[in-house]
C-alpha cells in the first residue's frame, strides 16, 4: 500500500449529455477522466472513457 505524499492530488471528472431522439428513446453520451499525479509503477497518469449509447423510457407519465 503507498501512501500518499504531499503534493500528489488525483483528478475525477464524469459528465453526461442526452438527447432525446422520440418521446421514449434518447441518445446519452457519457465522458468521464482519472488523472493521478504519481502513479504506481509502469501505470498511465490519466484513463479517460467515452462511452454512448441508447436509452429507453418504460411506463408512462403519472
Amino acid at each position: 500500500m503507498k501512501i500518499q505524499a504531499a503534493g500528489e492530488y488525483r483528478i475525477n471528472f464524469d459528465g453526461a449529455l442526452v438527447a432525446d431522439i422520440t418521446r421514449r428513446i434518447g441518445w446519452q453520451l457519457t465522458l468521464s477522466d482519472r488523472y493521478l499525479s504519481d502513479p504506481p509503477g509502469g501505470l498511465k497518469q490519466n484513463d479517460l472513457l467515452l462511452t454512448t449509447g441508447l436509452r429507453v423510457k418504460l411506463g408512462g407519465p403519472r
